[in-house]
């Protein structure tokens, strides 16, 4: 049985994510760290779970590139994580509040094939001499996907 998460974990995690937002990938490449390292005695899915979580109460915004579903679990903080953080001094009600916010007024992530027939449809549908020149085909597609309207990905 594993043990439960203690405040040298918090520690770890904490200073960790405490100097910068991090995104998903970057969480995960630090919880494979973690893991590989010494001062860690848990697997890596325990420190990704971890310093999820303590990004949301030290920064107020779920890491950013993860899932709307998997984001909204990670609102569920223990007790004892969100004691630690308060005596941080970290107003962790108001981060949890405020990243559930960000959260909410975040874009939705498109699928690749879905971005490209937006794209195509709306550059298609612009009268031809009109149509913007698409010097980087898919750095708009890519813009899309992560939310950027096709009229905004165009013209940039």
């Amino acid at each position: 049985m594993a043990t439960q998460l203690t405040d040298n974990h918090y520690d770890i995690a904490y200073k960790l994510v405490i100097n910068k937002e991090l995104d998903k990938d970057e969480i995960k490449d630090l919880s494979v760290e973690l893991n590989e390292g010494d001062d860690y005695d848990r697997n890596h899915n325990s420190a990704e779970f971890l310093l999820s979580r303590m990004h949301i109460l030290v920064h107020g915004i779920a890491p950013h590139g993860e899932t709307q579903n998997l984001a909204e679990t990670m609102f569920t903080i223990c007790e004892k994580m969100i004691d630690y953080a308060n005596r941080k001094g970290l107003d962790t009600m108001f981060n949890i509040e405020l990243a559930k916010v960000d959260l909410a007024d975040r874009p939705i992530r498109v699928k690749y094939e879905i971005a490209k027939k937006m794209v195509s449809d709306y550059y298609f549908s612009i009268p031809k001499d009109n149509r913007p020149v698409v010097v980087d085909r898919d750095n708009v597609i890519e813009q899309v996907m992560s939310g950027t309207a096709v009229e905004e990905a165009l013209a940039a």
